[in-house]
């Protein structure tokens, strides 16, 4: 038979057991979120992996997916949602703010570049230079995809704002590096997989790279859309943008070779 002294020992043991479970599990789930607030003058709305928050100058806890990717859609007026999905991510412990960009749209930052003192009194045409240095993130992309050279896949960062440059893809890739921003820009990029009935040869670099041609808006009617994505990245390192010919979508992922 137990003793009384000997139970109260065992359910402690048991009571400490599950205070320390609780701690771990509640460390575990605080280093699986980021907060994040609005610098505009009103609130917006935002939709983090499917679950819509309310968003104002008050810091705001959401729970991220990291080192997977989050998906994000911004709300800010009527008629100005993004469509589809961005790709994020959003790293764990870290704060973010939202800002107008150009052309009433919206970008994200850590807040630690946007409170840089040195921006506290900044000129958007004077300190051109100084912004992208600090607000602008340059991480690295590779386009591939399953198909043959033969299937004609290209592949463009789409931006109106420069001059673009596209080339076909296949499975060996295309490293694309970072996204050029020019005047206009914002740190959200977008991307597109394409197929096209004209012949560019003679518009190509060395490289096999058609520069200086907005492939979407040539004469013919022949350009088709095979797939597409958003995506804000909160470092510099490389990623692949993947378009699968069998499922017709595209990934975003990890470059583990880099």
């Amino acid at each position: 038979m137990i003793s009384t002294g000997l139970k109260i020992r065992i359910n402690m043991k048991k009571l400490l057991s599950i205070l320390f479970i609780s701690a771990i599990a509640k460390i575990g789930f605080g280093q699986k979120n980021f907060k994040i607030k609005s610098n505009i003058d009103k609130s917006i709305e935002i939709k983090v992996n499917g679950k819509t928050y309310t968003i104002d100058s008050t810091y705001q806890e959401i729970e991220t997916h990291y080192p997977e990717f989050d998906t994000l859609i911004l709300s800010w007026e009527k008629g100005n949602t993004t469509r589809d999905p961005i790709l994020c991510n959003f790293k764990p412990d870290s704060a973010y703010s939202i800002y107008h960009s150009c052309c009433a749209s919206l970008d994200i930052y850590p807040t630690s570049e946007v409170e840089h003192d040195s921006l506290k009194d900044w000129d958007f045409e004077e300190d051109f230079d100084k912004i992208q240095t600090l607000m602008l993130d340059h991480p690295k992309f590779t386009f591939t995809t399953n198909g043959e050279m033969k299937d004609s896949i290209y592949a463009w960062y789409v931006d109106y704002a420069c001059m673009p440059s596209f080339n076909l893809v296949d499975k060996k890739g295309w490293n694309y590096g970072s996204p050029v921003k020019c005047y206009y820009w914002s740190n959200i990029s977008s991307f597109q997989f394409f197929k096209i009935q004209k012949d560019f040869s003679k518009f190509q670099d060395e490289n096999g790279i058609v520069n200086d041609i907005y492939p979407d808006s040539e004469l013919s009617n022949t350009y088709k859309l095979l797939g597409k994505v958003s995506i804000r990245l909160f470092d510099n390192n490389s990623y692949i943008i993947n378009y699968d010919v069998k499922t017709y979508k595209v990934s975003l992922l990890y470059d583990k070779l880099k």
